[in-house]
């Protein structure tokens, strides 16, 4: 229940009650010894961390915790994890090493069928080719980013996914 308000803070911009929430349920987690449970919340402190510039730490974290969560079977964590470790990165400048992360997990993406990700993943791929100078390719990247944003807004049940936080700028960045 803690990871969820810390989703949900974090979801809503609250990034001060997303702290204190996954916190929490990492406190709970290791109290229980509940190792699943602690990789999850730990992958999402990695990401508040991006959120709140501190990208250094999530590079040195991320890797662990994305191995762990592959290791338990959770593939869908590890890649999401994989995209903020990608985000990290960029935040940090090395742009080519983004890429190639990237590009190695946009297949998975595509492959399970993931188009929030997929898109997220072409969003990424276009903000590291813009910061390196490359405006053409990322033109195209973030056309494609668009395109699937597009496709999610049309389906029942994401009125509001353009609400969250963490979605909204990817959505106007790659409108423009």
């Amino acid at each position: 229940v803690l990871n969820a308000q810390g989703d949900l803070a974090f979801y809503q911009g609250d990034l001060k009650a997303a702290q204190k929430s996954y916190e929490d349920a990492l406190r709970s987690a290791a109290r229980g010894k509940e190792k699943e449970k602690t990789v999850l919340i730990k992958l999402n402190l990695a990401k508040l961390a991006i959120a709140q510039g501190r990208p250094a730490n999530a590079v040195r974290e991320l890797p662990d915790q994305i191995a762990q969560a592959n290791r338990s079977g959770l593939r869908f964590q590890g890649l999401e994890g994989s995209l903020d470790l990608a985000q990290a990165i960029i935040n940090g400048k090395d742009y080519d090493h983004a890429r190639q992360l990237l590009e190695d997990k946009l297949s998975d993406s595509e492959k399970w069928g993931l188009k929030l990700q997929t898109a997220r993943i072409h969003y990424l791929l276009a903000e590291s080719l813009r910061l390196s100078g490359n405006t053409g390719e990322a033109t195209s990247q973030y056309h494609q980013a668009r395109g699937l944003f597009d496709d999610l807004r049309k389906q029942s049940g994401f009125d509001h996914l353009f609400d969250r936080a963490d979605l909204k700028p990817m959505y106007s960045a790659s409108s423009q």
